[in-house]
């Protein structure tokens, strides 16, 4: 009798061994994801702002009274 109780705990032990590391697998697996995505989204960062720099040199490399000229020249009240 002992040893059919022996047997049926070291089953349960393999058992929730099993468990323990699927849940671990688990756990493992959606921690690498999450890094995964923390690095795009870094890099989809510094994409943003390397464009973002370009963009604004252009715009403050052309002076507010160069704008206001051309428009004047272009546009008009008696268009």
């Amino acid at each position: 009798m002992y040893k059919l109780y022996l047997v049926g705990l070291i089953g349960l032990t393999l058992f929730l061994c099993f468990l323990a590391g699927e849940f671990r697998g688990n756990a493992k697996c959606h921690e690498e994801l999450a890094q995964e995505t923390i690095e795009n989204l870094k890099n989809n960062q510094i994409i943003y702002e390397n464009q973002r720099k370009e963009i604004d040199e252009k715009v403050f490399s052309t002076s507010l009274h160069d704008i206001r000229r051309i428009l004047r020249e272009k546009y008009t009240i008696a268009d």
